[in-house]
């Protein structure tokens, strides 16, 4: 009984922990694709 509770604590937290990546990846994404974009363009512009 109790090493069930502690797994499923641990499963809970791994699964917080892995939504939260996902939710700072596709963040990450998606600030820093348009970022290195337009560092691509005035690179480009400077050469």
């Amino acid at each position: 009984m109790i090493h069930g509770s502690t797994g499923a604590t641990h499963f809970d937290q791994l699964a917080k922990i892995l939504t939260g990546y996902e939710i700072t990846g596709s963040l990450f994404k998606i600030t820093l694709v348009p970022f290195w974009a337009a560092v691509g363009r005035t690179a480009a512009y400077k050469w």
